[in-house]
C-alpha cells in the first residue's frame, strides 16, 4: 500500500525543481561569488550527477578520439569517463609545493602550456 501510494506521487526524485530554487542560486552566486548579476532560472540545467554532467558535456562538444585535458589530482570517476566517451585523457599532474611542513598542489601555468 505504501508503494502504491508512493508510486502516485508525481515527482520520482530531484528532476523538477522550482524556479524559486534557481533564484536563489542566483542570489547566492551575486552575494558569495561577486557575479554582477543573477542569472535567470532559465538558465540553469539540473544534472542527477556531476558525472553525467561531464558525460553529456563530452558527448556534446567532443568527437570521439579528442584529447580531453584533466589536471590531477583528481576524483578518479571523472577520469574514467573520458575515455568512456571515447576520448583520449591526457593528464597534466598539477606540482605540488612544500612550505613550512604543509603541502598544497599549485598551478603551473607555464607548465600547463608545454601539455597543451
Amino acid at each position: 500500500k505504501k508503494l502504491t501510494q508512493r508510486m502516485a506521487h508525481p515527482i520520482y526524485g530531484y528532476t523538477i525543481q522550482p524556479k524559486e530554487v534557481w533564484k536563489a542560486v542566483g542570489r547566492w552566486l551575486v552575494e558569495n561569488q561577486n557575479w554582477k548579476k543573477a542569472p535567470e532560472p532559465d538558465c540553469f540545467v539540473f544534472s542527477g550527477t556531476v558525472l553525467a554532467s561531464v558525460g553529456s558535456i563530452l558527448h556534446t562538444f567532443a568527437q570521439p578520439g579528442d584529447k580531453v585535458l584533466t589536471m590531477v589530482p583528481l576524483y578518479a570517476p571523472l577520469q574514467k569517463v573520458v575515455p568512456a566517451s571515447g576520448c583520449s585523457l591526457v593528464q597534466y599532474h598539477l606540482p605540488v609545493n612544500v612550505e613550512r611542513g604543509t603541502s598544497r598542489y599549485e598551478m603551473d601555468v607555464e607548465g600547463l602550456k608545454k601539455v597543451l
